[in-house]
């Protein structure tokens, strides 16, 4: 799963809060590929999330 589809998959059931802790539970990835991701996000929403 990459970030992106992880915070849709949140909204989508309603929930607009995470901490980092769960984003890397949940994406299965190294702690420092899973922050980049979610910079990604943030800054292309709507994109690939990389």
């Amino acid at each position: 799963m990459r970030a992106n589809e992880y915070i849709r998959d949140l909204a989508a059931n309603g929930s607009y809060h995470f901490t980092t802790a769960d984003a890397i539970k949940a994406i299965e990835g190294k702690p420092p590929a899973v922050r980049a991701q979610l910079r990604a996000a943030v800054l292309h929403p709507g994109g690939d999330g990389a």
